[in-house]
């Protein structure tokens, strides 16, 4: 599958709501409670993104018919989040892409860690990638309380 990844536009917005609430639904709803995919699922949203631009570097991963297949971004200097997948892209190298472009991204600007909390489902993509749980602890996402992984990887 050829895959572009580009920076994410205000315009991208919908599209990338509608993947993340998808994923959401449909894939992370396997590992989390109702309460957990309903406050995702809330700050998601088309005008959440767009929010959310402000203070995130994003990204998009495109494919060659120019539909967005994947995001990610990072905020606070070097923190990665944000990694959606297309359900019908799982599996296709489209998150990897993503990461590494990050990293790359991070790399030029001089960053030497990128740092990142890892969904349960997630945990294994990420190693695979050659990161390192830092820490496991309770947390919350909104109300809805979740295991947080905190993983990170040299640059």
């Amino acid at each position: 599958m050829k895959i572009k990844i580009r920076k994410a536009k205000d315009s991208d917005a919908s599209e990338m709501s509608k993947l993340r609430i998808e994923n959401l639904r449909q894939e992370l709803s396997k590992y989390y409670d109702e309460l957990y995919i309903n406050e995702s699922v809330a700050r998601n949203t088309e005008e959440k993104i767009i929010e959310k631009m402000k203070s995130w570097s994003m990204f998009v991963a495109v494919d060659g018919h120019g539909k967005i297949v994947g995001t990610a971004g990072f905020y606070d200097k070097n923190f990665l989040g944000g990694l959606y997948v297309g359900l019908d892209c799982l599996g296709l190298g489209v998150g990897r892409k993503l990461v590494l472009h990050i990293e790359n991204f991070l790399k030029k600007n001089s960053e030497e860690k990128v740092r990142l909390y890892s969904t349960v489902n997630a945990c294994g993509f990420y190693k695979k990638l050659g990161y390192k749980i830092v820490n496991k602890r309770k947390g919350f996402v909104g109300v809805a309380e979740c295991m947080v992984t905190e993983m990170d990887k040299k640059l």
